[in-house]
């Protein structure tokens, strides 16, 4: 559970305590079933927004994307948007997700150092994908009565998995550029 999510759910404890019945509300389930399962439904329209807005605003770039490592933008992005869901599940421990998307984007990010191709495309789709993801969040967040603190945590999770997918990718670029002769 990330920082910001503790906070939101010490903000909500006594919510969540009501709702669960669960004597001990600081071990409920870092994101309620429904709204776990709510972010599940939506996931393939969700991935259909964010590819589209990637494919429109970098069409150059995922030429680069597809085939890193057997890899389309689509399946990059489904990925991405179950390692989110997997952060916020008791049933996969977020340290594990948050490998996956460093390991993912650590290739990428070495596949771009051995292209040659910036990141500055990477950060670009990241953002676009971000963006989609945001404004998604924000209209299930209206239309399903979410929490305000909740609303507020999967925000700054998205930026933070942003970050962390950067990060990683930044680091295998600068790998695979050491190793280049």
């Amino acid at each position: 559970m990330t920082p910001t999510h503790e906070r939101a759910a010490r903000t909500n404890t006594h919510v969540r305590a009501a709702r669960t019945k669960d004597p001990h509300p600081q071990y409920a389930a870092p994101l309620p079933g429904e709204m776990r399962r709510t972010l599940l439904l939506h996931m393939p329209a969700a991935v259909d927004e964010m590819e589209e807005a990637v494919r429109t605003g970098l069409p150059h770039y995922t030429h680069i994307v597809d085939g890193t490592y057997g890899y389309s933008v689509r399946q990059i992005i489904d990925r991405t948007y179950n390692c989110f869901i997997s952060i916020h599940d008791t049933g996969r421990h977020g340290p594990a997700a948050t490998a996956e998307i460093i390991a993912l984007y650590e290739r990428i990010g070495a596949r771009h150092g051995r292209l040659g191709c910036p990141l500055d495309a990477l950060r670009d789709a990241l953002d676009l994908a971000g963006r989609v993801a945001c404004r998604r969040l924000i209209k299930d967040a209206y239309r399903l009565h979410w929490p305000a603190p909740l609303l507020a945590t999967l925000t700054e999770d998205t930026f933070t998995l942003i970050g962390t997918a950067i990060a990683a990718a930044t680091r295998g670029y600068a790998e695979e550029s050491h190793r280049a002769p």
